[in-house]
């Protein structure tokens, strides 16, 4: 009795103990969790001071982001979008009861080093798009309650861990967009709760595992953008509770199951572009009957073009271009004539396959809501169906086909049309002037077909456009001018018309163009000077017209220009020393023009060949050695020029100082011819003539009666040099110099003559006399 009521007084003690101990261990446990986070928070850098109400007085269990059990211990800690950084703190592990820690979208770095042991009850952990390195930690597996693991845009290294595949109550597990590798481990297959799988835009490898067709919860398979190869698994598409399919970007082949379909009641989505695939698609497809967006694009495909409205009614996306796909007229009206049931269809791509036949008239009516219809780079014949219905188009490509018959004006009423190609056609006929109402448009190309007539002027209602081509067509008249006000123009491309007229000064108003080409056309007059206010072109080509003048050296300021024709044309003058300043310049042709004077020798000029300049007689090189290669002659040395410069100069700077020194201007006059002419005006060669009537009698072949020492020892044969300085020609020389030679010569005699001159008031002054004199001088000495 005695050992009753002793054992029944110490179980009453140790129970009163108990009761005492519990309340302590829980305020120990809640004092830790909020230590815990106030070290956290000292941690880590708060810019927005979000965390502006944890601190040491309040409860933790009221602080934002904080959630906590009825005994305080914390249970949640969501800090989501924050702009918080730092280091994750292993501290973090001592929240023992934590179940959900999301800190993503945040600028969190480092590894991933909590220890998850610690964290037996974590049911949830997000740490996506943060700057995370390292891999994923294995330890993840000791929270056998974890239902999401979202790890997506970090950069995360390494294989998936094998362990991970114990967690039977895993959901979710979004690694998407790191830079994990290898294959995924077999071990997922264990995964029997899984229903979202998202290991897109990794490096993994190897072959999808068969054991993924366990995963009979599976709603999400978002797999692309690896390098995933093999066939796929023809068990995957035996998960009926399968929702989205994405495969692309990946090198998966082999042929589709026979049976596609028939298991899939629930597929909305089924991606599996950008691969290697092959046979022919399905017919059992169609009983997918809830598929709303179809990608099989970019594969290699064949067969028949399948009838895809029969069944999938509720299609908004329908991509199969860049396949080998078939189909003919008979076939083309049955495709067409299911896919009007498609009533909520928006995208339609058919591009690059091996279509053929004509387009029936139930074309036209499709789907209202169709936003992007491409059918380009097939083999479709015939005309192109009336478009009316189509208001909502944003996107409309035809090129590449064999369409024929005129561009459907109903196109101008397409008022959200941005994209519009119909190149490399056989459209005919004039181009409607349809484009006051498209403002939105920003591409259009009716290059290579039959078009003719004048290019409309609407098109410079297009204040969007970046790229208007219409080349390889027979369109005549001048360029609408209003073409040059579309600030946003970047490719401006009329090669290959016969297009007439000048080249609109408003052509430098166009500074963000990248492209302009008007070869092979009529277009004539001078390039504008303005063209230089054209600052980011890379590319112009006007070869094969009919301008003339010089070529603007303001072509040199545009920095960016890599590439520079203007071949076949009448251009002359100078090659602008300016065009070797332009660094990016690595293509070059001026061949057949009237081009003259020296080449210049750096830039461009240093690695360009005989083709580049050929058909130009007058253009001269004054590297002996280039001058071959360039298939042009050499110019004259500097030395020989200064020379001759010297020698004209010299007498020039004598009649100054003379000048200043003596005032009969007529004994000016004379001694300047004397100078020249080397004779006095008692030389027996004047036959009773004055010096100043022997010079007038023979003043339109100067170069006769000129001292010939003047050109001793220089490249000069005989040449006539009138006393305007207009009419002269010379042969071993660039007709540069020849014409500055002649210039000062001319002026000196003139000056000479009208210095002696029998009246007064027909001779210069002393100022005059000077000035001039110096002007001569200045020229001569910069040659």
């Amino acid at each position: 009795m005695k050992f009753l009521n002793l054992s029944s007084l110490l179980f009453f003690n140790v129970l009163i103990t108990v009761n005492l101990f519990i309340p302590r261990l829980q305020a120990l446990d809640a004092n830790t969790d909020k230590q815990t986070l106030l070290s956290f928070k000292s941690s880590i850098s708060d810019p927005s001071n979000a965390l502006s109400d944890w601190n040491s007085i309040s409860s933790h269990c009221s602080w934002f982001g904080v959630n906590c059990t009825k005994g305080s211990r914390v249970q949640s800690l969501q800090l989501s979008g924050l702009e918080l950084s730092g280091i994750i703190p292993p501290s973090l592990s001592n929240l023992t009861s934590l179940q959900v820690l999301d800190l993503s979208n945040n600028l969190f770095y480092g590894q991933i080093s909590l220890d998850f042991l610690k964290l037996p009850l974590l049911r949830q952990i997000i740490l996506a798009q943060n700057n995370l390195y390292g891999s994923i930690p294995g330890g993840l597996s000791n929270c056998h309650d974890l239902e999401e693991i979202t790890l997506y845009t970090n950069h995360l290294t390494g294989a998936l861990p094998y362990e991970l595949g114990n967690l039977s109550r895993l959901s979710i597990f979004n690694v998407a967009m790191n830079n994990l590798s290898g294959a995924i481990p077999p071990t997922y297959g264990n995964l029997s709760s899984l229903t979202m799988l998202c290991l897109a835009r990794n490096n993994f490898t190897n072959k999808l595992p068969n054991e993924l067709g366990r995963l009979q919860n599976l709603q999400v398979l978002q797999l692309s953008e690896n390098y995933f190869t093999g066939e796929i698994p023809h068990s995957i598409f035996n998960i009926s509770s399968l929702v989205n399919i994405s495969l692309t970007y990946n090198y998966l082949v082999g042929e589709l199951p026979t049976d596609l379909g028939l298991h899939l009641p629930n597929l909305t989505g089924l991606y599996l572009a950008q691969n290697m695939l092959e046979g022919e698609l399905p017919s059992t497809i169609l009983n997918a009957s809830l598929i709303q967006d179809l990608d099989l694009s970019s594969n290699q495909f064949q067969g028949s073009l399948p009838l895809f409205g029969a069944g999938l009614h509720g299609l908004v996306k329908l991509h199969v271009g860049y396949n080998n796909l078939t189909s003919t007229t008979d076939l083309n009206f049955q495709f067409f004539e299911y896919l009007t049931n498609c009533l909520q269809l928006e995208v339609l791509i058919l591009s690059g396959n091996n279509l053929t036949g004509q387009l029936p008239k139930s074309f036209a009516n499709l789907s209202t809501h169709l936003t992007e219809l491409c059918i380009d780079d097939n083999f479709f014949t015939g005309g192109f169906p009336g478009l009316e219905k189509f208001v909502n188009l944003i996107a409309l490509a035809i090129q590449q086909n064999y369409f024929t018959g005129q561009i459907p004006k109903s196109v101008g009423k397409i008022l959200q049309l941005e994209r519009y190609s119909m190149n490399d056609n056989m459209f005919s006929g004039e181009i409607p002037d349809i484009f006051d109402n498209l403002p939105r448009l920003f591409m259009l190309r009716m290059d290579t077909n039959m078009l003719y007539g004048k290019i409309p002027g609407s098109i410079a209602q297009c204040q969007s456009l970046t790229t208007l081509v219409l080349a390889g067509n027979k369109l005549d008249g001048s360029i609408p001018v209003g073409i040059f006000g579309i600030p946003t123009l970047v490719y401006l491309i009329f090669a290959d018309n016969a297009l007439t007229g000048p080249l609109p000064l408003e052509v430098g108003k166009l500074e963000q163009l990248e492209s302009l080409d008007f070869s092979n056309n009529r277009l004539s007059g001078h390039i504008p000077q303005t063209i230089g206010g054209c600052s980011s072109l890379h590319n112009l080509v006007l070869a094969n017209n009919t301008f003339n003048g010089s070529i603007p050296n303001t072509i040199g300021k545009i920095s960016a220009l890599e590439s520079l024709d203007l071949s076949f044309n009448d251009l002359s003058g100078q090659i602008p020393d300016e065009l070797a300043d332009l660094e990016l310049l690595n293509s070059l042709n001026l061949s057949f023009n009237h081009l003259e004077g020296q080449v210049p020798r750096n830039g461009v000029f240093v690695n360009i060949s005989c083709n580049s300049l050929q058909g130009n007689e007058n253009l001269c090189s004054t590297d002996p050695e280039s001058a071959p290669k360039l298939g042009i002659s050499t110019c004259a040395t500097n030395k020989k020029n200064k020379d001759l410069a010297i020698k004209i100069a010299v007498p020039i700077l004598c009649s100054v100082v003379l000048i200043c020194a003596v005032f009969c201007f007529a004994c000016f006059g004379i001694l300047l011819l004397e100078i020249f002419i080397a004779k006095k005006p008692t030389d027996r060669l004047f036959e009773g003539l004055s010096l100043a009537d022997f010079v007038l009698a023979n003043q339109q072949n100067v170069t006769d009666i000129i001292d010939p020492l003047l050109f001793k020892d220089n490249e000069f044969s005989i040449y006539s040099v009138s006393t305007s300085g207009s009419n002269y020609s010379a042969s071993n020389e660039s007709s540069n110099w020849r014409r500055r030679i002649g210039a000062c010569l001319a002026s000196l005699i003139k000056m000479g003559l009208s210095c002696a001159a029998d009246s007064p008031k027909d001779r210069l002054t002393m100022r005059e006399a000077h000035t001039k004199l110096l002007d001569i001088r200045r020229s001569l000495l910069e040659l």
